[in-house]
């Protein structure tokens, strides 16, 4: 079992944060996003989890934690008084990020527990970093007529970087604080907002985007796939479509189903649609599975599984499809939060 936990850390490029008996867990910072590994051994197996999470995330959540301990009395007698956690939303998963009375972060599944030692020195210093370019990425936001602006920033193709989500734009301020330079080449939230941006605003769903899809889902015989797939599918279309148009023993024409499909994708947001373009060019996603991301029939870990099925766990391949997924669905996150506050 060490010897896993030391193909796990070299193999990942991850740090150890704690280990207990048959499981460990490991992180570390990326270029903006946290990167999570859980190891299980159970009954001859070793089950492998990726938990990716944005460092704004973290970094916004750890910032007003350290704001609330830092403004509250702690009672003397009290070792505890100073342990304080917040929610961090993972799309799949809950982890809270965890204050303990001296000062060390931690990660946990439980609200109110720690690991045993905390954050390990060299990301605890990451964090504490992050705080410090959160504040800094958060002054610098500009309230305009239509929302919230990053001064002398511009998308890819010139436009301001303005949205109506606050938090949309924070993290974009955020991940110049990071990278020290915004480029759309790079993947990531600022990236997607580009595609937004300059890509989807102002357009409407073509005719022959619909049909195209239709042709490519029309390849697949509902009876060579699996019961699970189908009824993946099935949830969709009775989420977003007046009626089926693919599946055991539905015969609909291509013009027809065509026709179904753009009244359906019509009825997405200008976001959900940036979502559709993205998952669908970036991992060939076909018609009905990046739409059970965006409509939440599948978790982002299922989309991912499904997506990676046949990449090694470490390969650039699969943390390209994770990383980029991740991203993708945190741009739906961002935008729908602020308009559900």
């Amino acid at each position: 079992m060490d010897f896993m936990k030391s193909v796990i850390k070299r193999d990942f490029d991850v740090e150890l944060i704690y280990e207990q008996q048959s499981k460990a867990f490991f992180g570390a910072a990326r270029p903006d996003y946290w990167h999570f590994v859980s190891w299980i051994y159970n009954e001859g197996k070793n089950d492998i989890l990726q938990i990716y999470i944005s460092r704004y995330y973290v970094a916004k959540e750890a910032a007003f934690l350290e704001d609330f301990c830092a403004n509250i009395s702690a009672e003397p007698n009290d070792k505890n008084s100073n342990s304080y956690s917040l929610h961090v939303r993972n799309s799949d998963c809950d982890y809270y990020l965890a204050r303990d009375d001296v000062g060390r972060w931690h990660l946990c599944k439980e609200q109110g527990s720690f690991t045993p030692k905390g954050f390990p020195t060299i990301l605890s210093d990451i964090i504490a970093e992050d705080i410090k370019r959160y504040k800094k990425a958060v002054s610098s936001l500009k309230k305009a007529n239509d929302g919230w602006l990053l001064p002398r920033a511009k998308s890819f193709d010139g436009h301001p970087v303005v949205a109506e989500s606050q938090s949309l734009i924070e993290s974009i301020a955020f991940e110049k604080t990071l990278t020290g330079k915004l480029n759309a080449r790079r993947f990531g939230i600022y990236s997607a907002y580009c595609t937004w941006r300059d890509r989807i605003v102002g357009t409407s769903v073509s005719m022959s985007l619909c049909r195209d899809l239709v042709e490519g889902q029309f390849e697949y015989d509902p009876e060579e796939i699996s019961d699970r797939t189908v009824e993946i599918f099935m949830q969709v279309q009775q989420h977003l479509l007046s009626r089926p148009i693919w599946g055991s023993g539905l015969s609909v024409d291509i013009e027809e189903a065509s026709n179904i499909l753009h009244d359906g994708l019509s009825k997405l947001d200008s976001y959900q649609i940036t979502q559709f373009h993205l998952l669908n060019g970036m991992h060939s996603g076909g018609l009905f599975y990046p739409l059970a991301l965006i409509l939440g029939v599948v978790s982002l870990q299922h989309y991912c599984d499904i997506f990676t099925e046949h990449c090694q766990p470490d390969s650039p391949d699969e943390q390209f499809v994770r990383s980029s997924a991740y991203f993708i669905n945190m741009l739906g996150i961002l935008t729908h939060e602020d308009c559900n506050n």
